[in-house]
């Protein structure tokens, strides 16, 4: 079992990501302390970022490919658009991949939450 102020932290954490931020496509149910499907409108914010998203990593392999072109460029320049476009695709890895296994994420963080809430006597007891 985790601290209180832990367990606390990563609720403050869920919250914000699912009811403020929006950047995951679930909702978090303060009164079960529990993810829940999104609502329809929240999708649509959620699918909007992801195409959002999509178009910044071609807007950033884009650019960079001009990049390759041009003359007199500072080293500098180019890290920086090397370190944007792994960013901008990891990101986009990962709104695509959440969008495919969206049930199944967060069943499994859920059974996380339900995880380190127990005692510890009872962790080996869900394997069991």
């Amino acid at each position: 079992m985790i601290s209180e102020n832990a367990q606390r932290f990563i609720r403050a954490c869920l919250t914000t990501s699912c009811n403020f931020l929006q950047l995951v496509p679930y909702t978090w149910d303060a009164d079960k302390k529990r993810l829940a499907p999104a609502s329809r409108n929240r999708l649509v914010i959620y699918n909007i970022q992801v195409c959002i998203h999509t178009i910044c990593l071609v807007f950033t392999i884009v650019r960079f490919r001009y990049l390759f072109s041009a003359e007199n460029v500072p080293v500098r320049t180019y890290m920086l658009h090397i370190i944007w476009s792994v960013a901008h695709l990891l990101s986009t890895i990962v709104y695509y991949q959440q969008k495919m296994k969206r049930e199944e994420i967060m069943w499994f963080v859920i059974a996380l939450l339900d995880y380190i809430e127990k005692d510890p006597g009872q962790h080996f007891r869900i394997f069991l």
